[in-house]
């Protein structure tokens, strides 16, 4: 028996009575299976994307991930520093690992390989396993919030409004998941008393106004005329909502 095949034997048994030789084999090497995700944006590792059938002969659990290969597109960061090939690190710290998104247009399948060892004295690594993303094409998403606001005119006057009127003013402030601007405003609803004109035209219901552009409510071109007879001290109001210029999508 060669030295170099010790290793692969468990122990080595002779039987009293006779002559044979009994030997149990015990594979010492972990096995590991591939893993895969489905993502739109950034992805930050669990344990379990490096332990999907993690088995070993003594029992012993997983320890360290060493990551052989690295994706084409995207990166991965540890404690926000790009990782290389054949990077290790403990699976405890698994919460460290993400992997952030170049290409978000296109839906790709982006993959590499890791092997995960055991935690037992002599630390074995398993066999070469993949871990697949299969990432969608991202889809921007619409506003999250569109507030109220309240805002006080003289009689008989009028009030030319502002991009912060709908925006940044109201209650609560206009937000959008991406970062996105204001693009259009489209009026549910009109005011009883007074006129709501867009480029000194009336607006009509379900009309959609810019908020950008030469004619716009940047440019000045949307206002309310209060009545001109009516001089009791009065409430009105109209409804809107808004889109965002990343989904074109209305949210109210």
């Amino acid at each position: 028996m060669h030295r170099k095949d010790i290793k692969s034997f468990n122990y080595i048994s002779t039987c009293k009575d006779c002559n044979n030789t009994s030997l149990k084999i015990v594979n010492e090497i972990p096995y590991v299976g591939d893993s895969s995700v489905t993502i739109i944006d950034d992805y930050i590792f669990k344990e379990s994307d490096f332990t999907t059938d993690f088995t070993t002969s003594d029992g012993s659990i997983a320890e360290t991930v060493r990551i052989l290969t690295l994706p084409s597109i995207g990166i991965i960061l540890f404690n926000g520093v790009t990782i290389t090939n054949n990077f290790e690190f403990n699976i405890k710290d698994i919460n460290n690992l993400v992997y952030i998104m170049t290409n978000k247009t296109s839906p790709i399948m982006e993959s590499f390989s890791f092997r995960t060892s055991n935690n037992n004295l002599n630390k074995y690594f398993s066999n070469m396993a993949t871990f697949t993303f299969n990432i969608n094409a991202y889809v921007n998403l619409p506003p999250t919030s569109v507030g109220d606001n309240s805002i006080t005119i003289d009689n008989a006057s009028t009030y030319t409004f502002t991009v912060a009127d709908f925006t940044t003013a109201t209650t609560p402030a206009y937000s959008d998941p991406e970062g996105d601007n204001a693009a259009n405003l489209k009026v549910l609803t009109l005011p009883v008393d007074g006129t709501l004109q867009f480029n000194n035209i009336d607006v009509t219901l379900n009309q959609i106004i810019p908020f950008e552009g030469a004619t716009s409510i940047t440019s000045g071109a949307l206002k309310y005329i209060a009545s001109q007879s009516n001089t009791a001290a009065d409430v009105e109001d109209f409804t809107f909502e808004i889109s965002d210029s990343g989904s074109n999508t209305f949210v109210g």
